[in-house]
């Protein structure tokens, strides 16, 4: 595989972003319609790991958020939180092995995730602190974020409301 190195999207990726392809109709179109005027709005950071060939092998949406946790309906807390608003991998690299040992199979999509965590990470070492990393995961993407780590919201966990996350898991990892 090629190098690549994460940037924040801008208007001079437009050629790369018409050629993405991710095999999910509504994040293709999140990318090439929304991605830069909700960064423009400060709804949320896009961030792309391009190639040298400037090829798009993945891309992110960060954006801040809290885990509300609630206890009999009475007590509620705010846990600061990160959230993976979006997370795509192009298709050319789904289940395509990174690296397989004695200790299992590690996909270029396990890796591409390990990169964003470490973003992740650094922004809440250094910038703006934050306890959990949060996502909301499309049923069939659900067994990949375990594997990376990632667990169901626990009981006293609140997902959130918003009508297009209907069907989706929430997840959580603590940092």
């Amino acid at each position: 595989m090629e190098n690549y190195k994460i940037v924040t999207l801008e208007e001079a990726h437009r050629d790369c972003i018409n050629n993405y392809c991710c095999n999910q109709d509504e994040l293709n179109k999140y990318l090439k319609e929304n991605a830069i005027k909700e960064s423009e709005l400060g709804i949320g950071i896009t961030k792309i790991g391009i190639s040298d060939e400037g090829e798009i092998l993945f891309y992110y949406t960060l954006c801040c958020s809290s885990i509300v946790e609630s206890s009999s309906g009475i007590r509620i807390i705010y846990r600061p939180a990160v959230e993976i608003k979006f997370f795509s991998v192009n298709k050319r690299y789904h289940k395509i092995v990174y690296d397989q040992d004695e200790e299992g199979t590690m996909y270029y999509s396990d890796l591409f995730l390990a990169d964003v965590i470490n973003d992740i990470n650094t922004f809440t070492s250094n910038t703006c602190a934050a306890e959990f990393v949060v996502l909301y995961s499309v049923p069939e993407a659900v067994k990949f974020f375990s594997r990376n780590l990632f667990d169901a919201f626990e009981e006293f966990m609140e997902k959130s409301d918003n009508t297009y996350l209907m069907g989706c898991t929430p997840m959580f990892m603590t940092l």
